[in-house]
């Protein structure tokens, strides 16, 4: 619902800036789910599909980051390598390139871009690829 109606401001002029932009967000809430209520779930298959392969990187990556930095010995540069946080930055990058493209489709669905998370990452591949 919050994307669908980020969308919608950003697409449709502010006539003259109005003072109270929650109250149009409200009249817009409203009109979706009187004339279209199934809007409320769209991009839902998007986000469990996405929540597995999130969860299944996360924490082998984080257990393979922790290993690997604990076996660095610290004795060879005289300082303590913070191996908790230096595992936690790598482990954030690596989910950053799972979560960010599901971000992307679950995004398309819910502006009805795309119908489905299949459509939306098709779309997206032929109109972004891969950057």
């Amino acid at each position: 619902m919050a994307t669908r109606l980020q969308y919608t401001r950003s697409t449709t002029a502010c006539a003259g800036g109005r003072r109270l932009p929650i109250v149009g967000d409200a009249r817009d809430m409203a009109r979706m789910l009187r004339h279209q209520p199934n809007t409320l779930y769209r991009g839902l298959s998007a986000s469990l599909v996405g929540a597995a392969p999130l969860s299944l990187v996360y924490m082998p990556t984080y257990e393979l980051c922790t290993h690997t930095l604990k076996s660095i010995k610290s004795d060879s540069c005289g300082i303590r390598v913070p191996v908790s946080q230096l595992a936690s930055v790598a482990t954030g990058v690596v989910c950053a390139a799972v979560r960010v493209p599901m971000s992307v489709i679950k995004s398309r669905v819910q502006i009805g871009v795309s119908r489905t998370p299949l459509e939306a990452a098709a779309s997206a591949l032929r109109s972004r690829g891969f950057r």
